[in-house]
């Protein structure tokens, strides 16, 4: 499974696990015409494949209830041995400038996102407990300061 898979890093990983490790995938992000066109082009490049992708249109920055039943309803039956969780937003100002809206919407995104994810999974008793494996994919700026970053920095460095 690949939160934040239907385009940029996600769908790069994506691309990388379905070619060269035969994956099955899960993309999960909000947008389903971005969802189905990633969906198309990852099946386009690895023709006469048994493995299948599977899109789920789902906030991650939604209410835990939500990402749940999404998830149960969406995967009964199936189980996912990896999580990336790759969704996240950035909006670049200073402290000064942005509204603490801003604030809160990278820290739900980039930080609970990826936490609710996996406990919804793991709750569920969806997610394989053993030999699974879950990435966080963070930012260089959750490592150090960068100017005009400050909000998403926090949230990445929350993450990490």
């Amino acid at each position: 499974m690949i939160t934040g898979g239907s385009e940029g890093i996600g769908l790069e990983m994506a691309r990388i696990l379905r070619k060269k490790k035969g994956c099955n995938l899960i993309l999960v992000a909000r947008n389903v015409a971005k969802l189905e066109k990633a969906k198309a082009e990852l099946e386009s490049e690895v023709s006469g494949s048994e493995r299948w992708i599977r899109c789920i249109s789902l906030d991650v920055s939604a209410d835990f209830e939500i990402l749940s039943s999404t998830f149960e309803d969406e995967l009964e039956g199936e189980t996912v041995h990896g999580i990336i969780c790759n969704a996240g937003v950035s909006i670049a100002g200073d402290v000064r400038s942005l509204d603490p809206s801003e604030f809160e919407r990278m820290m739900r995104i980039n930080y609970l996102g990826s936490i609710l994810v996996v406990k919804a999974l793991l709750d569920l008793n969806i997610f394989t407990q053993l030999n699974g494996r879950i990435a966080f994919v963070s930012s260089q700026a959750g490592q150090l300061a960068i100017w005009g970053y400050g909000a998403y920095g926090a949230s990445k460095y929350a993450l990490r």
